[in-house]
């Protein structure tokens, strides 16, 4: 079950958070498309998708380091109709996917997105 990331967090440099939880994770964006795929109500309807690069950052309130990367989507909720573009921030330590950020701003704002087609393109 993903837990929520505390909104206390500061923006920390590379070396800092590879020396705390090894290197930035290089198939995070596989590891995306997986998850959504359930975590998404209508994973097949996803579009203008967006993702930015994997940022390292520090959870005050526990201490420890991860990497965040941020995704923008709009997909279909329940009752068929899209609910705009919501942001979503991942946090990966030691590689994988261990939670979902509670306040993705907290990283997000102001980072570089590009676009997402693989999400997408879910099959």
């Amino acid at each position: 079950m993903m837990l929520a990331l505390a909104a206390c967090t500061k923006e920390v440099k590379p070396e800092e958070a590879i020396s705390s939880v090894g290197p930035m994770p290089l198939d995070y964006k596989a590891q995306i498309i997986a998850n959504a795929k359930s975590n998404y109500f209508d994973p097949y309807s996803i579009r203008s998708a967006e993702i930015s690069k994997p940022v390292p950052a520090k959870n005050e309130l526990y201490g420890k380091y991860a990497w965040v990367v941020c995704v923008k989507a709009n997909a279909k909720n329940r009752f068929g109709a899209y609910v705009g573009q919501q942001l979503d921030g991942y946090v990966f330590q030691d590689g994988k996917i261990t939670q979902k950020s509670g306040h993705p701003e907290t990283y997000c704002d102001g980072k570089p997105f590009e676009a997402f087609p693989e999400l997408e393109s879910i099959k």
